[in-house]
């Protein structure tokens, strides 16, 4: 199943709704609908932002709303017939699966299909930023203990650490320079920018060779205290302690860094081509990989669906709007409606009599 590429004429009128809603933003390649509505979205959640500026879990949240309501309007509008897929892939800020962020590192990834067997696949850490040229990195993952037969106990050990092993688990590699698909996103003051993995490699460096003594320490005071009320808090105590050399552990930008707004633009608006992959975008080419990232993700939440044909995709909306209509039918039936008496605040003039 392949699907049609944007025309020249859907990506000029895309262009032109850009330039309306954001202005004359500069483009490393031209917006396809799905790319032009992402765009639109980090562009409002940034703008809002840099008006009264928002927490990490609050953006992360605003941009989720933000990208099922741009893309339902903006593809409505240019009604340009069928398009790629995209899903939200969330991982539990709470909790202790192998799917949170305390196992994986990371707070979100965003999935592209163009066909059942070819997507691109980005995953982020979101850090909110003082700094609009750096992000701080340094945070302690806190004790996992196995779920499953082939898990072992994790004890804590930096983000960064975890951010990595998910990566190179999901790729099956031991090269952390092959995870270039992984970013932290950096909610600034006045951008929203995404540092690579792979810029991170002195400190993943430093955090390893750190690890080791620390681990010996974590591991006995684990044994010694297994069964005490509040293990974890005192476990990740102890490793803020055991790492507190990398507290001030810092990434910036670099020729590698790309804007938010850009680098989704270049995972939904680059053909697909399992040739060419595409800077900080993982390359998905089969059924199985994509159903297996897909597998990684405590939530998956899909935005838009992938439609190869003419006729729409099955839809929620679809019940949902006959749900609604099936409570006003009701409504008709068991409410008698009557004008208030007086609906007005604090009352009126009394009627003669009352």
């Amino acid at each position: 199943m392949t699907l049609p590429w944007s025309s020249e004429e859907t990506l000029s009128r895309v262009e032109h709704l850009v330039e309306a809603c954001i202005g004359p933003v500069a483009q490393l390649i031209r917006p396809t609908p799905l790319a032009g509505a992402l765009q639109i979205a980090t562009f409002q959640i940034l703008r809002a932002h840099v008006q009264s500026p928002q927490r990490e879990e609050e953006l992360t949240s605003m941009l989720l709303g933000a990208y099922v309501t741009a893309t339902e309007w903006v593809l409505k509008l240019i009604d340009s017939g069928p398009g790629p897929s995209l899903n939200w892939g969330q991982y539990d800020k709470y909790g202790g699966s192998a799917e949170s962020e305390g196992s994986t590192g990371a707070d979100f990834a965003l999935l592209v299909c163009f066909s059942d067997s070819f997507a691109r696949a980005s995953v982020f850490q979101a850090k909110v930023s003082e700094d609009v040229n750096r992000v701080s990195v340094h945070r302690i993952a806190p004790l996992r203990l196995p779920r499953a037969g082939t898990e072992t106990t994790r004890l804590p050990e930096p983000q960064t650490l975890r951010l990595v092993d998910y990566g190179l688990m999901t790729i099956s590699s031991t090269d952390a320079n092959d995870l270039h698909w992984m970013h932290y996103c950096a909610y600034s003051p006045t951008s929203f920018f995404c540092i690579p993995l792979t810029q991170a490699s002195s400190i993943i460096t430093g955090y390893r060779e750190t690890k080791i003594d620390a681990d010996v320490v974590l591991d006995k005071l684990y044994n010694d205290n297994k069964h005490t009320r509040g293990l974890s808090t005192l476990l990740k105590q102890q490793a803020g302690f055991l790492y507190k050399d990398h507290q001030d552990a810092s990434i910036s930008r670099c020729g590698k860094t790309r804007e938010l707004i850009h680098l989704l633009a270049a995972g939904a608006a680059t053909e697909p081509d399992p040739e060419k992959p595409v800077p900080g975008w993982l390359t998905l080419t089969s059924a199985a990989a994509i159903g297996s990232f897909k597998k990684t993700f405590s939530k998956d939440v899909k935005i838009v669906e992938l439609d190869a044909t003419a006729a729409p995709s099955p839809s929620p909306a679809a019940d949902i709007v006959k749900h609604l209509n099936s409570a006003v039918s009701h409504y008709a039936q068991s409410v008698q409606i009557e004008r208030p008496r007086n609906s007005s605040i604090g009352g009126g003039p009394a009627k003669p009599g009352m």
